[in-house]
């Protein structure tokens, strides 16, 4: 039987959290905290969006909201449920409304609605047309950045992968 403190003897197992990680300056400081760097990249994401969408007369609202749409469609000329695109983009349907109405009134969108069935979209021509210039900002974003196609596919799947496990009810 080996030593119980040898390398090779079996680690007791238990069913107790690992202790608190003790306060030290480094726990609380700003810079250390992961929130504060994701809050900080997501915010300068965003920005390297703003001028070329704005070249193109969108918000990145807007950019999501006609990619979460062609999404859903997978056709140019299908319709969408405003509650389809709300759920796709994790966003409440009452905070779309005044994107999708900015949207249709820059011809964007076409848009039904009906008192009980809520917003049914659909892209127009001039959305369609926007498909191209859309399409290249990806690799616009991914140069700007300096990352290759691989770096940013292993970078989403990180968050990806955080998202996943921060959206998890939290033990006991």
């Amino acid at each position: 039987m080996p030593h119980p403190l040898s390398p090779t003897s079996p680690v007791p197992s238990t069913s107790h959290p690992p202790p608190p990680t003790p306060i030290t300056p480094e726990v609380t400081r700003l810079d250390d905290q992961l929130c504060f760097d994701l809050v900080r990249a997501a915010q300068a994401v965003t920005d390297a969006y703003r001028a070329p969408l704005g070249r193109l007369a969108l918000t990145h609202a807007q950019y999501l909201l006609l990619l979460a749409l062609w999404d859903e469609t997978g056709s140019e000329q299908a319709w969408a449920h405003s509650e389809a695109l709300a759920e796709r983009l994790e966003r409440d349907p009452s905070d779309l409304l005044p994107d999708l109405m900015r949207m249709v009134n820059a011809g964007l969108l076409i848009a039904v609605s009906h008192p009980t069935a809520g917003h049914w979209l659909r892209a127009t021509d001039k959305a369609q047309d926007l498909r191209g210039p859309l399409a290249s900002l990806q690799c616009q974003l991914r140069e700007r950045l300096g990352m290759a196609a691989t770096e940013l596919r292993s970078l989403q799947g990180e968050l990806r992968r955080v998202l996943g496990v921060a959206q998890e009810p939290a033990a006991g």
